[in-house]
């Protein structure tokens, strides 16, 4: 049993160094997006590729609102429910 434990305890480190590094790009590639956007709507070209900065609107549903103007019945009734599978790894050791 003590292998297995080395095997999912370094499988578990390797996720959370990779979070942390997804987590600097993802702020190094924010500041690059910012900068794009601020130039306006438009097509800009770079060397590997296009990007297309664009406006748009969108509408949201306040769902609290709409529960509380609907029946449990009617809610229940166009309900669905899907089975996931969730990771969730935090860099605490338990």
């Amino acid at each position: 049993m003590k292998k297995k434990s080395v095997i999912i305890a370094g499988t578990i480190d390797t996720v959370i160094d990779l979070d942390k590094k997804i987590a600097e790009l993802r702020k190094e590639r924010e500041v690059h997006a910012d900068r794009l956007k601020s130039l306006g709507a438009g097509t800009y070209e770079g060397t590997n590729g296009v990007a297309k900065v664009s406006l748009y609107s969108h509408k949201t549903l306040d769902m609290k609102k709409v529960r509380a103007k609907l029946s449990r019945q009617f809610i229940a009734a166009n309900t669905t429910e899907t089975e996931a599978v969730r990771l969730r790894i935090t860099e605490e050791a338990a």
